[in-house]
């Protein structure tokens, strides 16, 4: 790398960092190396001069690439100019006075070298500028136009909790527990509403208040018609098994789903849709019916054909194919369950979840989702292995939560957060 560095004893370097819009000024610094030889380096936008140690490593990398072998060094030290397969036509004639010598690109820098001793032209150097960024978003906004152009990759966190009707545990020390998790979705099953006369605030709506969620769905269905006083919560105010999904992104469409099948009655999964990085998601808030506590599990195909989990994978291969897919919450079956993998199977839907469950998160991996992180934890229940009420526990159930990474969308050339 020293060689490339030592050859380049009288020309000018401009460096562009980032996808930035051009700066109408250009920061300049004059690099010296161990033999006495100096060059400048011009920078886009405001950039201090202690990194321009940084600059010069980024310069040396692009001509590692650049500048391969033995034959293009000595081509340039006998012709002072780069070989011409590794030169670039410029056409304006403020350029063309400053003749470019090499431009390359890389992920995060953009680096061109012109000719022309210690100085550099800054209207040459500004219309360079402006003709990368402008080539680089006229491509950007075809491609956007046809199918969107995918962006940065965010984090989404998803919690699915069984609160077991409210009866171990208020909203606020529900919240209390998954607050750490910072949860972006929180599907909710088995959550209680407020019974017939009772003027208090909805029971799923003051865990998303703790939880600083705004937009809060929650379903109609209560799991087998299970109502207080015997389904109650622990003021007694509050009742039933419904399911809700509580999000910082706007919900719509919601709707309950009422599925057929083996097991008790009225079993459902709450629907919704909502946007995240200029992705659509569908997403399922459910409590089901399934074998986990019989005491032998099932081998036979017939146990799949006839339960509510077939009756939901239809639902879920019928949504649009551009819709990214959450599935979560009980599904009163084992991870490696013969019902699981064919749900999975069916839906074509992955679970984050791997370890041994009943309660899971099932998501779409087709779409450019990543598993970052898995997690699956009984909180209190950990000091209290007979899980008795009395000593505090939450729910009979662990929370399961996951975070994704996903992309955000470019639009028409505007960036979706």
């Amino acid at each position: 790398m020293a060689n490339s560095i030592r050859m380049i004893t009288s020309i000018g370097l401009l460096l562009m960092l980032g996808p930035a819009s051009v700066a109408p000024l250009l920061a300049q610094a004059t690099v010296s190396t161990a033999e006495g030889m100096s060059f400048n380096i011009y920078c886009c936008g405001e950039m201090h001069r202690q990194t321009i140690a940084q600059t010069v490593e980024v310069t040396q990398e692009t001509e590692a690439k650049d500048l391969r072998s033995d034959k293009d060094f000595r081509y340039f030290v006998e012709w002072r100019k780069f070989e011409p397969s590794l030169q670039t036509e410029l056409s304006e004639s403020i350029i063309a006075r400053n003749q470019q010598l090499l431009r390359r690109k890389s992920e995060n820098a953009s680096v061109t070298i012109f000719d022309g001793g210690h100085r550099l032209v800054n209207t040459a150097a500004t219309c360079c500028i402006e003709q990368l960024h402008d080539a680089k978003r006229k491509q950007r906004k075809s491609e956007a136009a046809v199918t969107g152009d995918l962006g940065v990759g965010i984090k989404l966190r998803v919690v699915a909790y069984n609160v077991a009707c409210g009866q171990w545990a208020t909203p606020e020390q529900i919240a209390g527990v998954l607050k750490p998790l910072n949860p972006d979705i929180v599907l909710l099953n088995e959550v209680p509403k407020a019974n017939p006369g009772k003027e208090v605030e909805d029971w799923s709506l003051r865990v998303a208040e703790a939880l600083e969620l705004e937009y809060v769905h929650v379903g109609t269905v209560s799991s087998a018609n299970h109502k207080a006083p015997k389904w109650a919560d622990v003021t007694g105010n509050y009742g039933g098994k419904f399911k809700s999904v509580l999000s910082r992104t706007p919900l719509k469409k919601g709707r309950d789903i009422l599925l057929e099948g083996s097991g008790w009655k009225r079993a459902s999964a709450v629907r919704v849709e909502t946007e995240i990085g200029g992705n659509k998601f569908a997403v399922y808030s459910l409590h089901l019916p399934g074998f986990a506590h019989h005491k032998t599990q099932p081998t036979q195909v017939k146990a799949w054909e006839g339960s509510k989990h077939k009756s939901l994978s239809e639902h879920i291969i019928s949504e649009d194919a551009s819709c990214n897919i959450i599935v979560a919450g009980d599904f009163n079956e084992w991870t490696d369950s013969l019902v699981m993998n064919s749900l999975s199977k069916t839906t074509q839907l992955k679970n984050a979840i791997i370890e041994q469950s009943i309660d899971h998160i099932l998501y779409s991996p087709a779409k450019p989702i990543k598993v970052l992180a898995t997690k699956r934890d009984w909180g209190p229940k950990n000091l209290n292995p007979k899980n008795e009420k009395a000593d505090g526990c939450l729910s009979d159930h662990p929370w399961v939560w996951c975070e994704f990474e996903i992309p955000t969308r470019i639009l028409s050339g505007k960036l979706i957060r």
